[in-house]
């Protein structure tokens, strides 16, 4: 994930040189950069041992369904004081473990299952309901409805011909709804936290976020 970091120190930097060099530009304080973590669930595979059981029937070893870390950046431009527009991604290695089979003659040898990294992108519509209810301006508390709609991508290693080489998935969709809490500890920087429902990586039907949101 530390291609993802760069990149995101990289926008915030040209956000902000951006914000003080450019004061009547239409993005000063309609910028923002969300840096988030979230959580996604590997797939469930088995694997067969080289042994059988007392019926001469193959076991199984199951691995996979953990939580694997996501890392997330949005970059967002308010349209109006009711909406906000960004775009997103996030990438998170969700791989199996190594897994050390024991055969008849209690030779033990391994059995590898390769990482998968799965990547996500897409845009996100956030609609802020206090503006409509207090008619102020700098609100610290920000509580949102919002959507997405974007695209999972993946590729894992698969032994093929005695080598292991990367592969592509055929891309899939998702797609959700959710509501959504920031808190501004100033102008610039605070917390948020956000909670879908959809359909994600691994057919989950919920996805939550936390982190830091940062304006400009």
């Amino acid at each position: 994930m530390k291609r993802l970091l760069l990149i995101s120190v990289f926008f915030v930097s040209t956000f902000c040189v951006s914000a003080q060099n450019d004061s009547t530009s239409l993005f000063k304080n309609k910028l923002s950069i969300n840096l988030s973590y979230s959580s996604v669930k590997s797939n469930t595979i088995q694997i067969p041992f080289s042994n059988t059981n007392n019926y001469g029937q193959p076991m199984y070893f199951t691995t996979g369904g953990q939580q694997n870390p996501q890392y997330n950046i949005e970059l967002g431009y308010d349209i109006t004081k009711h909406m906000t527009i960004s775009g997103y991604f996030a990438g998170a290695a969700v791989g199996f473990n190594k897994l050390t089979d024991i055969d008849s003659l209690n030779t033990s040898f391994d059995v590898s299952v390769e990482g998968r990294r799965t990547y996500s992108y897409g845009l996100n519509l956030k609609y802020h309901l206090l503006p409509l209810l207090l008619k102020r301006d700098n609100l610290r508390l920000d509580i949102y409805a919002t959507g997405r709609l974007g695209v999972i991508t993946c590729y894992e290693y698969q032994l093929i011909d005695d080598n292991w080489q990367k592969v592509w998935l055929n891309p899939e969709l998702e797609y959700g709804i959710g509501v959504g809490s920031a808190y501004y500890f100033s102008k610039h920087w605070g917390i948020f936290g956000e909670y879908y429902l959809g359909n994600f990586y691994n057919n989950s039907l919920t996805r939550w976020k936390a982190g830091i949101t940062l304006k400009f």
